[in-house]
């Protein structure tokens, strides 16, 4: 089926129909079509309803029968993984009670892709675990990353083969040009990187979607990794040491001698400011510094005062 050609009226009626849903009651959904993909994207503010639309399993138009395969769009805060080699037989609501289990604590969603033997698993957070465990049985997980789409059925790019709007073919998988006969010989020539093999092989340099370069990450991950290092570290509070006497009041060498050092400032200078600077105790401190200095703390000091104190009236 093209969704493009069918239209969206009348592939929301038949969507409406099929999930026993009313007019009235999807008045607030709204159907978008991806023409390029050959599919079609549902938005509804209803949870009820958006159960109703992902168990559909096929739709009647014009008196033919059309199969979908409705899934659950990935919410944020998400990661994607995949396995391979789950059971033909599974169906949808086998594999989710498969794969979403308290064995696989972080797994949200769980389908197949399309009609392959490939499940793609929604886990909460942005790491995928090494391994997941299906009915019992352990799988390899492997991180999802977002292929190229190119149908093996026509040759075209944008979609996959078990969405192609022509199922037909119309052109060769091994060189992409128009077919004229089936008996005719050809090199093999990618759609999408032009390369001296077929579409779809492994070996295909644009087989997967360029990811963004480093440094350059999305904003939902540069938020994540900004939430997550100011919650690793606690926040630093300064405290100031009380002044000396010799601060509170400095003598007339020590206001020459300051005066003398701000008026010869070179860089030179500077550096052997810090390299002192450091040798000396800071006048501020953070929370740890403040606490492990309760030796020289106002009130340790009185402590000790009255102590001495009472020996001295003791001995008379």
């Amino acid at each position: 089926m093209n969704v493009a050609r069918t239209g969206s009226a009348k592939l929301r009626d038949a969507i409406l129909t099929a999930a026993n849903i009313s007019a009235a009651e999807a008045s607030t959904d709204i159907f978008r079509l991806n023409s390029e993909k050959n599919i079609l994207v549902l938005s509804t503010p209803s949870i009820t309803r958006a159960g109703q639309y992902n168990a559909i399993s096929a739709i009647h138009i014009d008196s033919q029968d059309f199969q979908l395969s409705p899934y659950v769009a990935t919410p944020e805060g998400t990661s994607k993984g995949v396995i391979h080699g789950i059971p033909a037989y599974d169906t949808p609501e086998a594999i989710t009670a498969s794969i979403v289990t308290p064995a696989n604590p972080k797994a949200l969603q769980a389908r197949r892709m399309g009609t392959t033997s490939t499940a793609i698993i929604v886990f909460d957070g942005y790491k995928v675990p090494p391994y997941i465990y299906y009915r019992g049985a352990e799988y390899r997980c492997y991180i999802h990353r977002q292929k190229m789409e190119a149908c093996l059925a026509c040759g075209d790019k944008g979609h996959r083969a078990d969405v192609c709007p022509r199922p037909n073919p119309t052109r060769c998988r091994r060189c992409g040009d128009h077919l004229v006969d089936s008996s005719h010989t050809c090199e093999p020539k990618c759609a999408l990187c032009g390369g001296a093999h077929p579409l779809g092989d492994r070996s295909c340099k644009q087989r997967f979607k360029a990811t963004p370069p480093r440094g350059k990450t999305t904003s939902l991950h540069k938020q994540w990794r900004e939430d997550s290092a100011a919650l690793s570290s606690p926040p630093e509070v300064t405290t100031k040491s009380p002044p000396t006497s010799h601060e509170q009041h400095p003598t007339a060498s020590q206001e020459r001698r300051a005066s003398s050092a701000s008026a010869a400032a070179t860089p030179r200078d500077t550096t052997q400011e810090k390299k002192k600077a450091s040798s000396r105790p800071s006048k501020w401190v953070n929370w740890a510094a403040a606490a492990a200095s309760n030796s020289s703390s106002p009130s340790n000091e009185l402590f000790e005062l009255k102590q001495l104190l009472n020996q001295v009236l003791e001995k008379r």
